[in-house]
């Protein structure tokens, strides 16, 4: 019984509260995506500083986004995200990168990454990804031919 009521508190609670996991080896990068995150109504579930470590802590904390470096030691933010991808499918992974040029969005699309920003321009338009990718608007329900 109790481990029903804690499942329905975590669904109700996740629905309501946004949580992000932050992944960089810089931690100065780290605690920048922390506070900007936070101050935009996110909770930070973890931070993990290299590719290993992203994996374990995606796997124990269940986030719903992942703001996920590409260049880290052990395993890359690209071999990152396409294991977590087929691990957990609905988890919404956004890239953050020195060579988002380079990082084409076909290759990104493929191993299910939402979006792929570029860290110089990153924080400008970070918050309006977040936004769209954590609270979708929805479409207004269609009215079926039987109601007229």
């Amino acid at each position: 019984m109790y481990s029903t009521l804690r499942s329905r508190t975590r669904e109700c609670c996740s629905t309501m509260l946004k949580r992000l996991l932050i992944v960089d080896d810089d931690a100065v990068i780290r605690s920048a995506l922390r506070s900007f995150v936070e101050a935009d109504g996110y909770q930070v579930c973890g931070e993990a500083a290299d590719g290993i470590e992203a994996i374990k802590r995606a796997r124990e904390l269940q986030p719903d986004l992942i703001l996920l470096d590409l260049a880290m030691p052990r395993l890359n933010g690209a071999e990152v995200a396409g294991i977590l991808k087929r691990e957990m499918a609905r988890v919404t992974i956004i890239l953050l990168t020195m060579y988002a040029d380079r990082f084409g969005e076909k290759l990104a699309s493929a191993i299910g990454i939402h979006v792929v920003l570029s860290k110089p321009e990153g924080l400008n338009v970070l918050g309006e990804h977040l936004k769209a990718l954590l609270n979708p608007i929805k479409e207004p329900p269609s009215l079926s031919n039987n109601c007229l």
